[in-house]
């Protein structure tokens, strides 16, 4: 039986923190994913909050993200970038119609990036961690305490400390426990 190929985009922009980017990319690619970096700048190239530059695989606006099974939003300075009504409303439409009613399709968030749900009120009474600006109305359904929380198709992760926990739990639910299994004896070595 030939395994199903998981394509994943992570959306990018001028100061993502860079331990949530550049760690998953690392862990989902040594699982045989696809990833493609996709960038909310005008060019392809940005610059991590750590002065780290990357060349990302295309822009935003030229990139179809409904090809992805997953999106991942890092934590940074990305959330703002995605709900900047001036330049990335195309981001917020296909995340909204595209993922969160599609439970075939995942959506990844760690640190701040959680914040493009919260502060859109596209969590559909999900639950999630990280990093939020507003709490008011969210009490039940925010995990203050937890890492990572699984709820249906959002995968969400407190941060740093978390993100190689987070990056398995994203191939346990996207590919099962065999996968995951064999990512967690890499990376726990």
């Amino acid at each position: 039986m030939k395994e199903k190929i998981i394509r994943i985009g992570i959306i990018l922009a001028n100061e993502s923190e860079e331990l949530d980017s550049i760690i998953p990319i690392q862990i989902w690619r040594k699982a045989g994913y696809i990833v493609e970096l996709i960038s909310l700048e005008k060019k392809n190239s940005i610059v991590l909050k750590s002065g780290i530059k990357i060349t990302c695989d295309g822009i935003i606006d030229k990139t179809n993200l409904s090809q992805f099974n997953a999106l991942y939003i890092p934590g940074g300075n990305v959330y703002k970038k995605v709900l900047d009504p001036k330049s990335n409303l195309k981001v917020l439409k296909v995340i909204q119609k595209d993922f969160i009613s599609n439970s075939k399709k995942y959506i990844l968030t760690s640190n701040e990036g959680i914040n493009v749900l919260t502060l859109t009120d596209s969590i559909n009474g999900k639950e999630f961690t990280g990093i939020i600006e507003n709490k008011i109305g969210l009490e039940k359904t925010f995990k203050e305490k937890d890492n990572i929380v699984v709820s249906n198709n959002l995968i969400s992760s407190k941060g740093y400390m978390s993100i190689f926990d987070f990056s398995l739990e994203v191939i346990k639910n996207l590919s099962g426990n065999t996968l995951y299994k064999k990512m967690y004896a890499i990376v726990k070595q």
